[in-house]
């Protein structure tokens, strides 16, 4: 996994990652077995890859919780279990992972999936929205094979605008919009989260191509002021996800990343404090 975070796209890395944790778990059968043969590169991706393969293989959908679908083994406590370097970053990366495996053990139905986050009871609105956007990006990306169920190829910003969807998940909603997804694409959203969309981009910026720092900024520039902005917040915030806690201010790829930015987008490293 190490030598595969070394190389290409962070998502592609991931997308290999999960190749590893299913051929993990389809050897070993044990899902306890195949994580412990995981490491956290790549954003969890082999652990992700392993409990979805369990998953998919007991084909359990309806009642019940996602814990009787993976023997009992609690999502928390695997994530804080297998925080190796104990950062915030990583702990909410494996929590978004599981949005992803609520989809596979839901078929697809977004709803539920996003009950399944909720049953978790985490009591941290990052938290929670970190899982709560695992189960939108299953369903635009279909990473695990459980999405793009509540896809509209002449509306981007669906299912966002569902009249039923609950206002509590609409910004992970507005995070999680596909990638073609642009400047115009926010200005059609509604005012309140607008900017929330603009962040989105700059978080698949930041995700696809993490240490190419040009192509990032030069994607979020694509707008107005306001929405450039906010696109360098949601990249800021995904590059600090793999920074230590309180290391921020010397990490060099933070420092490169700011060093980018013109007088005007400077204020989000601002933040560096905050990581």
């Amino acid at each position: 996994e190490e030598k595969v975070e070394q190389t290409g796209e962070s998502s592609e890395c991931h997308n290999l990652s999960h190749v590893f944790g299913e051929e993990l778990y389809a050897r070993t059968k044990d899902v306890g077995a195949a994580i412990a043969q995981c490491t956290t590169a790549c954003h969890f991706g082999c652990m992700h890859g392993a409990v979805g393969a369990l998953v998919r293989e007991k084909k359990i959908s309806g009642g019940g919780t996602v814990e009787d679908s993976i023997e009992g083994l609690s999502p928390v406590a695997l994530c804080a279990e297998h925080n190796q370097s104990r950062s915030a970053g990583e702990f909410q990366l494996c929590l978004h992972g599981f949005g992803h495996v609520f989809m596979v053990y839901r078929a697809g139905d977004i709803f539920a999936a996003l009950a399944d986050c909720d049953r978790l009871e985490l009591g941290n609105p990052l938290y929670e929205n970190q899982c709560w956007s695992g189960v939108f990006m299953e369903n635009r990306s279909n990473l695990m094979g459980a999405g793009h169920t509540y896809i509209r190829a002449d509306d981007l910003l669906y299912p966002c605008t569902m009249s039923d969807m609950p206002p509590q998940y609409l910004r992970a909603c507005y995070l999680q919009l596909p990638a073609r997804t642009s400047s115009s694409t926010c200005a059609r959203a509604p005012e309140t989260w607008r900017a929330v969309c603009a962040e989105g981009i700059g978080l698949g910026l930041a995700s696809r191509r993490t240490d190419d720092l040009r192509f990032i900024t030069e994607g979020c520039r694509q707008g107005d002021a306001d929405f450039t902005a906010a696109c360098m917040r949601g990249a800021f915030f995904y590059l600090g996800l793999d920074v230590q806690r309180g290391l921020a201010r010397d990490d060099p790829r933070m420092k490169n990343f700011c060093s980018l930015l013109t007088p005007q987008e400077s204020p989000v490293c601002n933040m560096l404090e905050e990581l």
